[in-house]
């Protein structure tokens, strides 16, 4: 079982882990796909966040592939639409 680090080691842990990330992306060590997959992993692992930690990885891999050049397909929620036409008919 996954034991993650002590509360009190995360700030340092994501310090360290966004200047490295912050140096590969420099100096293009790696395809950016690579290093935002690393980055997202780690995160996960130190779990920096009581609750939320996938959402929080959602929004930094959205934020990097943007930043990378990558369009990020949105979440269209069919029961949203069907809501929305709905209430629209009223």
């Amino acid at each position: 079982m996954f034991t993650p680090p002590d509360e009190h080691e995360t700030p340092t842990l994501l310090t360290e882990l966004l200047d490295r990330y912050g140096a590969a992306k420099r100096e293009a060590r790696t395809h950016a796909l690579v290093l935002i997959g690393a980055l997202i992993v780690n995160p996960l692992a130190v779990h920096p966040v009581a609750d939320g930690v996938g959402r929080l990885a959602l929004l930094v891999t959205t934020y990097e592939l943007l930043a990378a050049g990558y369009g990020v397909a949105r979440y269209v929620s069919v029961e949203q639409r069907i809501f929305e036409a709905k209430n629209s008919m009223r």
